[in-house]
């Protein structure tokens, strides 16, 4: 059995796609941007950690939220496989790339994150796409997507795009789901080691 970890439910539906047939149990933890200091934050994700393994065995944690994924513990009981790092390993293969965001508070932890893989003459472009983030926090998807959708229409097309943020739904319907093409291979490789 697998926990997905996510800061909005409608990760959900992407995990379920990308591995049909896992047993797959899915964990919201909504407000976690409203901590202020990183070690609240990191204390807050610890917490719900050990909370979610207190009565389960999991095989492994997925962590589909960037914002988590930079402030897990170093070490854990559990594989804590955050999806990011399964992207960057991907774009550390290419010669430049562009990387998009919606959230600002996740840029910062992420490229501090992604410089793990970066190789040293990669040229890297970070875009924020500006007041869009506060769509998913509506539920407002169509305008969320229209607004990604225009802004990625404009961006250098010779350049390999990456989307920092898995809700960024539309940018999967575009064809980059690069993370999650990487999920099968990794679930098998956890399972040879249970």
């Amino acid at each position: 059995m697998f926990i997905c970890i996510h800061a909005h439910h409608s990760n959900q539906k992407w995990m379920d796609a990308a591995l049909p047939g896992e047993s797959l149990q899915h964990i919201v933890i909504e407000n976690l941007l409203a901590c202020t200091e990183r070690l609240q934050v990191e204390r807050r994700i610890f917490e719900q950690l050990e909370s979610l393994c207190e009565n389960q065995k999991p095989t492994a944690i997925f962590i589909t939220c960037t914002y988590f994924a930079a402030h897990l513990p170093k070490e854990y009981k559990v594989p804590l496989i955050p999806l990011d790092a399964l992207l960057f390993e991907q774009l550390a293969t290419l010669p430049a790339i562009q990387i998009v965001f919606t959230n600002p508070a996740t840029v910062e932890p992420t490229m501090a994150r992604y410089q793990l893989w970066q190789p040293e003459n990669q040229q890297v472009t970070v875009h924020v796409i500006p007041n869009v983030f506060q769509y998913i926090e509506q539920e407002k998807w169509e305008e969320y997507t229209r607004e990604i959708t225009q802004f990625v229409a404009n961006l250098p097309q010779e350049i390999p795009t990456a989307f920092a943020q898995l809700s960024m739904e539309c940018a999967i319907r575009t064809g980059d789901y690069s993370c999650l093409t990487a999920l099968p291979k990794t679930v098998q490789k956890l399972k040879s080691f249970a």
